[in-house]
């Protein structure tokens, strides 16, 4: 009864163990339809489908939910010893941690230095040397990679911020008078979101960048109105991931109508699931490939590779270019042709 009432509440109902099959369980900060963990978790799942076939791999996914019902320190610790109790039953040779909260409140309960297992992590923002100042996993940090030295790996989320603007620049030329406006949230991670995103552009200077915090729904709608009326932002990024809205959260799903009903400009996306809200698009890491990415080094491990320190963390390495055709309509944008050449097209 226990652990049917932990697979309700996190969202999956387990059937039997399959003994054959390679065990893989992915802990997911979000939900099912969240614009970040969905695309990396569908990347995960395909890779090993595609490697193995479906027979042979027996994936669970259990979420979090933190950002709309988990949202206190408290009430994740709780999803947390409840992932662990899952882990503990299932018995896994792979576990995926997706985004920064999976991480964060999962590494404590899966690192060792002699287990039968490994732990990947995929969607990582908060900087790694964090993590390791408080966990310590890592053998070193070399740049942009590192080398584990227990058994946890995996890709680091890198969100291509300055090849972002520079290619909605070629579509949207700026005067030195223009800005770039980020509209963050106030959430601990819209707020790890944008400091990665401004440590990305450090020495930037192709056009002026400003951060946006809102804090509440009336807030946003002011900030909104207030990029819509200012002739001297051609563009802006809409990334308030959570917002309070008279005692009830909101996400990216929820506010998305109103970013777009309030502003008739490009609204960038830096991930490709944004244009199925809506948005306009852009440059986008390819979630789905970061997936992929953190698959492969489980698969590595899988067939024989014990040595961690080979299996090194590193940066997502894939951009897509995504445009919402009815976005651009709906802007009454005109777009070259040879943009839309090798780019992926939304016309939802």
């Amino acid at each position: 009864m226990f652990l049917l009432a932990l697979f309700l509440f996190v969202g999956v109902v387990p059937g039997p163990l399959n003994s054959e099959a390679i065990r893989v369980l992915i802990l997911a900060s979000y939900n099912e339809n969240d614009p970040c963990g969905s695309e990396q978790i569908k990347g995960i799942k395909e890779k090993f489908y595609e490697i193995y076939g479906t027979d042979a791999v027996e994936i669970r996914t259990l979420y979090m939910r933190g950002r709309k019902v988990n949202v206190t320190d408290s009430t994740r610790k709780v999803v947390a010893e409840q992932f662990y109790q899952a882990f503990k039953e299932f018995k896994p040779k792979v576990v995926f941690l997706v985004d920064d909260l999976a991480i964060d409140y999962m590494i404590p309960y899966l690192q060792s230095d002699s287990a039968d297992y490994i732990v990947v992590f995929t969607g990582m923002n908060k900087k790694l040397l964090d993590y390791q100042r408080k966990y310590g996993f890592m053998e070193r940090i070399e740049g942009h990679t590192a080398i584990p030295k227990k058994n946890i790996t995996g890709i680091i989320e890198k969100i291509y911020a300055k090849l972002s603007i520079k290619y909605a620049l070629k579509l949207f030329p700026a005067s030195p008078m223009d800005t770039v406006v980020f509209v963050f949230g106030p959430d601990v991670i819209s707020q790890i979101v944008k400091e990665q995103i401004f440590h990305e552009l450090i020495g930037f200077n192709e056009i002026q960048v400003k951060a946006i915090t809102v804090k509440t729904f009336e807030d946003l709608i002011d900030t909104l109105n207030y990029i819509n009326s200012n002739p001297h932002i051609p563009f802006y990024y809409p990334l308030t991931l959570t917002i309070d809205s008279a005692g009830k959260l909101m996400d990216m799903n929820d506010l998305a109508p109103y970013y777009k009903k309030f502003v008739k400009k490009p609204d960038i996306t830096l991930n490709k699931f944004y244009c199925y809200m809506g948005f306009f698009g852009g440059v986008s890491l390819d979630f789905k490939a970061m997936g992929e990415a953190a698959a492969l080094k489980a698969i590595d491990y899988l067939r024989g590779e014990k040595d961690m320190r080979k299996l090194r963390v590193e940066e997502a390495n894939v951009v897509e270019i995504v445009f919402n055709i009815s976005r651009i309509k709906e802007l009454s944008l005109k777009i070259p042709f040879w943009f839309f050449v090798n780019s992926n097209i939304v016309s939802k």
